[in-house]
């Protein structure tokens, strides 16, 4: 992805993150992983796959990589739930809602060379100047084998630090805790970390998990194919490698509409337009990628559900954000041309009785495995 497009993980969220939720709960139930697996969301982003993981799908381990140190920022703070949620002693009996209650969260590669990364709260205090169990966080760090975690320098796309020891955090959730380790953290309680990186070069050992998944990044990567290589070097035999991207040519009406009323006023514009540009992002390209890395029991599937917007008010400001390509074409059009693009919308989108705009959402989901 380029950084310049992917700066701010709130304005992400605004403007399509939160589209990603309701795909990735349906991708999840196709997928019907087993529980207790080891899981890589690979392109995390804001958190939207990642966080549907460790509330549906029961993982042993779960670690969220992303270029983007602002969308991991963003996962880490929503995927954290607010104090009053916690306890120190959580009850394992005790049913889970959809908040992650008593993940422990890790922020790994965004901290600086003496370790100082983002303030996580915890439920028991504030751990200022350093995420738990994070890369460089100083004495206490164990041995990070269980996963394969790359150490400083191992593998490129993953920032290094000084004084970073290996760490015992994938083993069960409070096993090998450095200095930032909290108690009460019981066994069994679902957790997750996220690590700054490239999904070209993941700083993961071969076979070193179950599941790898991609929620909504895989066509941003310079190279897919070269990240789904990675994929398939890191799973385990008989894992499951998957992914889904929005069907921008036919099935993301809330682009479609916009790249539509672009080239009405601006023909330059249809050569921004993603389902020009995406070619992954069809069943024969995303089939054809899988096929090449070695994946046996390829199987692709549209994904649909509706993204309804309140008003439209609702669907014009996310892309004032400037995040994404189709919110940086806004963030470059001077005012006038702006304002005509967004009357031009409001007069062609779809309005219910009630003023909301339901759009369709199509995602195009893929699966393999390993022998």
């Amino acid at each position: 992805m380029a950084h310049e497009l992917w700066a701010k993980g709130d304005a992400y969220e605004a403007y399509v993150g939160r589209w990603s939720r309701p795909v990735a709960a349906r991708f999840l139930t196709w997928l019907a992983v087993p529980p207790g697996r080891r899981w890589l969301d690979a392109g995390c982003g804001t958190g939207a796959l990642t966080g549907t993981i460790l509330t549906t799908a029961t993982p042993a381990q779960l670690t969220g990589l992303d270029p983007s140190t602002a969308f991991l920022t963003t996962a880490s703070s929503r995927l954290t739930p607010p104090p009053a949620t916690r306890t120190t002693s959580p009850d394992p009996a005790a049913p889970r809602s959809g908040s992650v209650a008593g993940a422990d969260l890790d922020l790994v590669g965004s901290s600086t060379a003496s370790g100082a990364g983002p303030d996580v709260d915890l439920g028991t205090g504030t751990v200022s100047g350093a995420a738990l169990n994070s890369a460089g966080s100083g004495p206490g760090g164990g041995s990070n084998a269980a996963l394969g975690l790359a150490g400083a320098g191992a593998r490129p796309g993953v920032a290094s630090s000084t004084g970073a020891g290996p760490e015992a955090a994938f083993g069960p959730p409070g096993a090998g805790s450095g200095s930032g380790a909290v108690s009460g953290v019981g066994a069994g309680v679902a957790r997750a970390r996220f690590v700054a990186g490239d999904a070209q070069a993941l700083p993961l050992a071969d076979a070193a998990v179950d599941v790898v998944v991609s929620g909504l990044a895989l066509n941003f990567v310079p190279s897919p194919a070269a990240a789904v290589a990675e994929f398939a070097r890191v799973i385990a035999p008989g894992g499951t490698v998957a992914a889904y991207v929005w069907d921008y040519a036919d099935g993301m009406a809330m682009m479609r509409y916009f790249w539509e009323a672009a080239a009405t006023l601006d023909p330059a514009a249809a050569e921004l337009d993603e389902g020009r540009r995406m070619s992954i992002c069809s069943p024969t390209a995303l089939s054809t990628l899988w096929s090449a890395a070695g994946l046996t029991a390829v199987t692709t599937r549209p994904i649909d559900t509706t993204a309804v917007f309140a008003d439209f008010d609702d669907y014009w400001t996310p892309f004032l954000g400037g995040t994404g390509p189709a919110p940086s074409y806004v963030a470059s059009l001077p005012s006038d041309h702006r304002d005509a693009l967004r009357d031009l919308l409001r007069v062609r989108l779809p309005h219910t009785a009630d003023g909301s705009i339901p759009l369709l959402a199509r995602a195009l989901a893929i699966r393999g495995t390993t022998t």
